[in-house]
């Protein structure tokens, strides 16, 4: 596998999201800083955050 399906697939198994949000992730709706992806137009049209695990991020 890899390196970038193994990413798509421990961000989706980590922080719980859709798949439909997670195929409309763009690079700027992740903060590595906060450690927080920002779902925008989710479930409801609703932003929001998920938390990123920090293995996640490694």
């Amino acid at each position: 596998m890899g390196l970038r399906d193994r990413a798509i697939l421990e961000v989706y198994y980590t922080t719980g999201i859709r798949f439909s949000e997670l195929a409309q992730l763009d690079l700027a709706d992740i903060d590595f800083a906060e450690q927080v992806i920002t779902i925008r137009k989710g479930k409801g049209s609703l932003d929001r955050k998920v938390q990123i695990a920090p293995r996640t991020l490694e």
